[in-house]
């Protein structure tokens, strides 16, 4: 151990580039690594033509960033692209697939500058068009396996976006509607994803007067048909998502002046040589956006059949004559079809339910027809959407009594999960609908319900069922819908439905069993409850994995009344393991953080807790299989607006806020001399303000609550040794302590009791990815680690404490769990099995607390002061 002590006490004496090192910041959820060397503001190494282009191209596109953030985009690898055939491969798909349903890229023009060395086109708009064009690639021949994904170049384009290093207006919006295209997973469909997207892309063209007709008065005609084009795509993708994920519409018509979009505005060479335009693929969209409209005034089957009236005849979709944009424009008509009928279920009449039983089986006919001609796998995303009504409208059938009728069923049942099959290869999301579905449609249930129906039929047949047995036509009169309706209701209803089959499933088959086939029951340990919120904590039956993934439901208190908590800084490391247990112990989480991903594209799953693979949609997933309530929402807590949005959605989608676990977090640790101002900047935003813009936001949703509500702070004791060495980073996370202590007298200064405010931290190193360099220069460093584990156990003891013992509390982790919880032996949290980790912290901290007078704190109040000079 001298030995060892006096390595390090050498190389603490050595500079940093003396020791190789390569400082970690933990950057929002990016490791970012300061190189020892200075880097040139682009491209590393070009593996291609294109990418040297590229390279000397933009060199002056960076002026206006900070080499900081110039440096993040050389980490996320922003500027690289893939070899110049398969560019032009992407590009090919992006035109043939993808335009058409998203004509917002002159093509003309686009292909102009992609052909020209000088003047390439923008590298975030080429990325982003990679991006959903890579998704029907074929690259299983492709040596570039790895680099070929939606995901990576996802990264690639949200890097750019957010470093803000494109310029023009256009551009950034045609991007961020390429954005939206983006969906990998269920973690997608939150404000991560598809829906934020859409949401940001029509408020940066509102910003820009797109839905004003009077702002084209001075673009250019070439200019005027693209921003048409770009917002009809956003109104009728708007209208998409609505409708597929149950959320509210963000355009209004009212406010909308622009011209219905006209053939000419697809016009993209001249009018007098056209010859690049696909007039079918034109029409298709227009169409779409009469779609559009169709759903908004969907109020009867009058307005479909004025739809269809209208609809061009070479856009009439019929299996004979088979056009892969009339099948995609049908089948989004068949869905809405199968809307209004669930929208009914389950009163509505027999001409409904056999208008709907021909709607969704038209569905899986043009699934299947596009499987045959080899051009399911190029479908547009909303497809799944199509599917996944096709198969509850078909299922919620199934109690038919006319056997005939039950086969049909089964039949285009069966058919529709082949086609999810195929589509989940394209779209992974699909794989979820997939799993869920054969779950409902075993071949001992269908056997089940037709024996019922064969019995029933046979009684008819023998005269031997009265008339009071026999179904009768429903007497409910068809309901208008109303507007909200037809457009919101589709994932409600189809959970509702879902919901309803599950319950069926329960009631016949009795009580759930896990994997392996072992009953699923829950015990109390008999500890209080959490938190003064009534959560017990619960125990499995049978013991969980070490390794922080939970296979089956065990451990998790099911209940509709659970109490929310908001993690912020979840993604890895310390914050997941918090996550994770609250969710164990009978939480709902909300799971925020900037880094995310396609969870079910992780490989191994779970990811290594401690790597970038680990991000917020993984920990959602986590909790979710393991039979846990979760939420995963992006932040960057730099931002107080999304830091408030994050607040209000977490309240929103889980319907109150009882904790806020503050974990997020940036770290530079090095002297004033060595500190660069930009890093100090970093810090501060990310640890202290980013802090403080939670509770702020935060605080109103407590006081709803009837002032309750816990606030749990990663922050330090304040002490002398912690400002050694990397005074910049104790400024912070000093300051967040600070917070920590004057809020707790606020609390108990206005009387709310039920309120409390406490820090934690570690007393000795924890395994986070913070510490991950250091291990892997020095493995042997493990043996002064101790898990996550022990900090979310002191989180837990924490919310479990009546509020006047740990409200305004700076506690150390292992110092709670023995004065409170009664934790005596530590050995199980250390990461090397029988080694005893090393104490950072004192043993004992100073007394900050004074005698103060009566009316300290209430002689001077600003917001009074203000009032009296207003």
């Amino acid at each position: 151990m001298d030995a060892r002590n006096a390595r390090e006490r050498e190389k603490r004496q050595q500079r940093p580039e003396q020791r190789g090192l390569q400082f970690q910041n933990v950057f929002l959820g990016w490791d970012v690594r300061e190189r020892p060397q200075s880097v040139p503001p682009m491209i590393r190494t070009a593996r291609s033509p294109t990418e040297q282009e590229y390279a000397s191209e933009n060199l002056n596109l960076v002026g206006h960033l900070e080499p900081l953030d110039v440096d993040i985009l050389n980490q996320r690898n922003a500027f690289d692209l893939p070899s110049q055939a398969v560019c032009d491969a992407l590009v090919n798909v992006f035109f043939k697939w993808i335009a058409p349903v998203l004509p917002v890229i002159n093509r003309h023009d686009f292909l102009r500058q992609y052909r020209n060395p000088q003047n390439p086109p923008s590298i975030l708009l080429l990325q982003a068009m990679l991006m959903v064009a890579s998704r029907f690639y074929d690259n299983a021949h492709s040596s570039e396996n790895g680099a070929i994904s939606p995901r990576s170049f996802y990264k690639k384009v949200k890097a750019l976006y957010d470093a803000g290093y494109e310029r023009d207006p256009t551009t950034v919006l045609q991007a961020v509607v390429l954005l939206g295209m983006y969906w990998d997973g269920p973690d997608d469909l939150t404000e991560s994803g598809i829906f934020y997207w859409s949401r940001l892309g029509i408020a940066l063209a509102q910003e820009h007067g797109l839905h004003q007709s009077e702002s084209y008065a001075v673009l250019s005609a070439a200019k005027r048909r693209i921003w048409k084009r770009m917002w009809w795509t956003l109104y009728t993708r708007d209208r998409s998502v609505a409708a597929a994920f149950g959320r509210p519409l963000h355009i209004n018509s009212e406010d909308c002046t622009v011209e219905p979009l006209k053939e000419s505005d697809f016009i993209e060479y001249d009018e007098q040589n056209d010859s690049s335009t696909d007039h079918t693929a034109v029409r298709f969209f227009m169409q779409s956006t009469e779609d559009g409209r169709m759903k908004g005034a969907a109020q009867c089957e009058l307005g479909l059949n004025d739809w269809l009236v209208s609809c061009p005849s070479e856009l009439q979709w019929r299996q004979s004559r088979h056009n892969f944009w009339s099948a995609i424009l049908y089948s989004t008509f068949y869905t809405i079809v199968c809307q209004l009928h669930l929208l009914q279920t389950p009163d509505s009449s027999r001409e409904a339910q056999s208008s709907a039983f021909h709607a969704a089986t038209s569905i899986v006919s043009i699934l299947e027809t596009l499987q045959s001609k080899g051009e399911l796998k190029y479908t547009p995303s909303l497809i799944i959407c199509h599917a996944v009504v096709s198969f509850v409208t078909l299922k919620s059938q199934m109690e038919a009594s006319i056997p005939s009728l039950l086969h049909a069923i089964r039949q285009n049942l069966e058919a529709n999960l082949d086609m999810l099959e195929v589509l989940s290869h394209t779209w992974p999301i699909a794989a979820m609908f997939l799993e869920l579905f054969r779950t409902m449609t075993g071949p001992e249930q269908f056997e089940r319900i037709l024996s019922v129906a064969a019995e029933k039929c046979g009684k008819r047949a023998r005269g031997e069922e009265d008339d009071s047995s026999t179904p009768l036509r429903s007497s409910t009169r068809f309901k208008r819908p109303k507007v909200q309706q037809v457009i919101l209701p589709q994932t409600r209803v189809v959970l509702q439905i879902l919901r309803r089959e599950t319950q069926k499933q329960f009631n016949s088959q009795g009580p759930v069993h896990n994997k392996q086939n072992k009953r699923v029951e829950m015990t109390t340990t008999g500890r209080p409850a959490l938190g003064g919120f009534g959560v017990e904590r619960w125990q499995p039956t049978e013991d969980v994995e070490g390794n922080g993934h939970f296979t089956t439901t065990e451990g998790y208190k099911m209940t509709s009344n659970k109490p929310v908590a908001l993690v912020v800084g979840a993604s890895r490391g310390i914050g997941r393991q918090i996550a994770i247990d609250l969710a164990k112990n009978g939480y709902k989480v909300v799971v925020a953080a900037k880094s995310t991903s396609n969870a079910y594209a992780a490989v191994p799953f779970p990811p290594d807790p401690n790597s970038s693979q680990s991000t917020i949609n993984t920990v959602e997933r986590e909790i979710k299989e393991s039979g846990g309530e979760a939420f995963a929402l992006t932040v960057d807590v730099r931002d107080v607006k999304q830091v408030e949005n994050l607040v209000h959605e977490a309240v929103r989608l889980a319907g109150r806020l009882d904790v806020l676990v503050y974990n997020s977090g940036a770290i530079w640790w090095s002297s004033v001399a060595n500190t660069p101002t930009k890093r100090f900047q970093l810090m501060q935003r990310v640890n202290p303000e980013g802090l403080y813009a939670s509770v702020q936001a935060a605080l109103p949703y407590f006081e709803k609550n009837g002032r309750k509500g816990r606030i749990i702070v990663v922050s330090p004791p304040i002490y002398s040794r912690f400002f050694r060495g990397k005074t910049a980073y104790a400024m912070g996370k000093v300051g967040m302590s600070v917070l920590t202590k004057g809020l707790a007298m606020d609390f108990v200064r206005q009387g709310a009791k039920d309120m409390a405010i406490t820090s934690i931290w570690p007393a000795v190193s924890i395994e986070s990815a913070a510490t991950e360099a250091t291990t892997n220069e020095d493995p042997s460093r493990k043996a002064d680690l101790r898990k996550p584990t022990i900090f979310s156990d002191a989180i837990l003891g924490i919310l479990n404490s009546p509020t006047d013992i740990v409200n305004g509390q700076l506690v150390l982790d292992e110092d709670f769990l023995r004065d409170h919880c009664g934790v005596s032996d530590f050995s199980k949290y250390a990461v090397v099995p029988g080694s005893q980790p090393r104490r950072i912290m004192p043993k004992e901290l100073p007394v900050l607390e004074v005698a103060e007078q009566d009316d300290e704190g209430m002689r001077v109040d600003s917001t009074k002061l203000r009032k009296a000079k207003l």
